[in-house]
């Protein structure tokens, strides 16, 4: 082989060699690219498999949240019969639906639905429901307790029964306060549907009474906003108490619970985490003509207040009223002992009380003089 034919398949070689790499750097690439389609691939369906999961996660937590919602609506449509039934198994007709916000002028009228169902002897018809054994002498409870305690009067009441089956649905006062007084059964189931609005009337029946009893948890201003996150029917003894004896003394069917308990609120007479300041009964009388005294609580001195017409406003510890603090009435008195109205408690208003039971319970007295 002479040199040129070796030059030549030389060349031949090399070019061999370099298109070898070529093929060599192209397949490279090549694998390169699969590899990356691979992994789009993968991460496609990765997504892909994300995006179904969440949709399922949605779609699950969606019917779940529906599911809720209808038990929720369910709940609701539950306590709109039962509350009208209940109201209705006393033979209640609608009072006036037009109200009046007292203390304000003309264009206070305002039209709304009548939460409250007026006929003739209702504060009798509602005494003559309940005995005084029903109502136990008020306790301080614990969450779970007020929870068993309502469970246990559940298995006696409908209402009661409803009420503990979803109590989240009720703040943990308004709880504590049913278990201690299941007579507020009635109100407490109504409260999901309830707002603040009132109904500032008594009914002919109360005005023809001569010491009609008022209830802070009556529907017609129970719900209203009165204390610390709180309502007239947990926190409102006191305007309730004085509205009974200025009604009884001027007659005046303007001085409802709500009206003195707004009035209270706005003219800092409710202090925070402690109560009704006493001084809202010797300040507002006054205003209406009825004077205020201090007698001390003695069984011949009450007695002489209420012989010259005069009515007793007590405050009361922890005994047979109250777990903590109360305000009630005293209005008369007879041979089984004194008679009181207690603004949170029908059977407890029904007994006379002897002064030996009511004077370790009694911590100040207040005598109101027209």
């Amino acid at each position: 082989m002479d040199i040129r034919q070796f030059n030549t398949e030389s060349q031949k070689y090399i070019g061999q060699q370099v298109q070898n790499q070529k093929r060599i750097q192209e397949l490279k690439r090549l694998r390169e690219q699969i590899n990356c389609a691979k992994k789009r691939r993968t991460a496609e369906r990765i997504l892909f498999a994300f995006i179904i999961f969440s949709l399922l996660f949605l779609f699950l937590d969606a019917r779940l949240q529906l599911k809720k919602t209808r038990a929720y609506a369910a709940s609701l449509e539950e306590a709109v019969q039962s509350t009208a039934l209940s109201y209705n198994s006393q033979n209640t007709v609608l009072s006036d639906k037009d109200t009046v916000s007292k203390g304000s002028d003309a264009d206070s009228f305002h039209e709304k639905d009548d939460i409250f169902h007026e006929k003739e002897d209702t504060y009798e018809a509602n005494l003559a429901r309940w005995e005084s054994d029903m109502v136990e002498k008020p306790k301080k409870r614990s969450e779970s307790e007020v929870h068993r305690k309502l469970k246990e009067l559940g298995r006696e009441n409908e209402l009661i029964a409803a009420v503990i089956k979803q109590p989240e649905l009720y703040p943990p006062k308004l709880l504590e306060a049913l278990a201690n007084n299941p007579e507020m059964a009635e109100f407490v189931k109504g409260y999901p549907l309830s707002d603040a609005e009132t109904v500032s009337k008594f009914t002919s029946g109360e005005k023809e009474a001569d010491f009609p009893l008022f209830l802070q948890w009556d529907p017609r201003w129970g719900y209203a906003y009165y204390g610390d996150d709180s309502n007239i029917a947990v926190s409102g003894c006191g305007p309730t108490s004085l509205s009974m004896a200025l009604f009884y003394l001027t007659g005046d069917d303007s001085l409802t619970p709500d009206y003195l308990a707004d009035y209270s609120m706005e003219h800092g007479y409710y202090v925070s985490g402690t109560g009704t300041a006493w001084a809202l009964i010797t300040d507002i009388p006054p205003l209406y003509g009825v004077s205020v005294s201090e007698p001390d609580a003695d069984e011949r001195l009450m007695k002489r207040e209420l012989d010259k017409g005069n009515i007793l406003i007590a405050s009361v510890g922890p005994g047979d009223f109250t777990a903590g603090g109360h305000l009630l009435v005293i209005y008369d008195y007879d041979r089984s002992g004194f008679k009181i109205n207690d603004p949170n408690c029908i059977a407890r208003s029904r007994q006379s009380w002897d002064f030996e039971t009511l004077k370790p319970q009694i911590k100040h007295l207040w005598s109101l003089e027209d």
